[in-house]
């Protein structure tokens, strides 16, 4: 009777492979091959991976606070809280000066950013045109000339067309009111840039980051 090692498909065949595949030359370059490309490879996406996240996480943190304190500013400042819980005349103004000062170094750095990590998108130019709104409401805080506070009120329209609905009665009221009716105009107007905010930091979380 022909035992199985003479018949295709028997056991010789494997026992041939078992043979190759134990080889020491084969072992030591499969090896060679796992740590010299194999495992370098697979680090460097984990690595890249893990500083894309850092990268992101890094950057909305940095948008949601740095337009949240934004926007607070605004309201204490627009409120008169500043005013009414000091004796000191120039409290108001240094509180807007730091504001806007802290505010415009930071969405630059945010926009740099953007453009750096994402360049092929257009998210630097949009951060761009948020910020400018952003600046825009801190300014109204100021309550300053009626031909700035115009401009202002005229860009922050146009970047907002859901706001333009509102009417031109209620934009009067921001731009000369100083009553409790400019104090809800423009707590809407906060909210609609914090929600802003929020599509903007998620439109950050799904793009890709590149510029690595």
């Amino acid at each position: 009777m022909a035992t199985s090692e003479g018949v295709p498909g028997g056991q010789g065949w494997q026992r041939q492979l078992y043979d190759w595949l134990a080889n020491p030359l084969l072992i030591a370059i499969v090896g060679s091959l796992l740590v010299y490309l194999v495992i370098p490879q697979l680090t460097r996406g984990w690595q890249n991976h893990a500083k894309i996240l850092e990268v992101k996480t890094g950057l909305v943190s940095d948008m949601s606070d740095s337009v949240g304190n934004a926007t607070m500013s605004g309201r204490f400042i627009a409120s008169g809280l500043i005013a009414r819980a000091t004796d000191d005349p120039n409290a108001t103004q240094r509180a807007f000066n730091d504001a806007y000062q802290k505010w415009t170094i930071r969405s630059a750095v945010i926009g740099s950013q953007l453009a750096a990590y994402f360049p092929g998108n257009d998210l630097g130019s949009r951060w761009r045109s948020f910020s400018n709104v952003v600046t825009d409401f801190l300014q109204l805080s100021a309550r300053g000339q009626r031909t700035d506070r115009t401009s202002q009120l005229v860009e922050i329209a146009d970047y907002f067309p859901g706001l333009r609905k509102r009417g031109r009665a209620w934009w009067r009221v921001l731009l000369e009111d100083t009553g409790p009716k400019f104090q809800q105009n423009y707590l809407d107007l906060s909210q609609a840039i914090l929600t802003e905010r929020d599509r903007f930091v998620q439109r950050v979380l799904d793009s890709k980051a590149t510029g690595f």
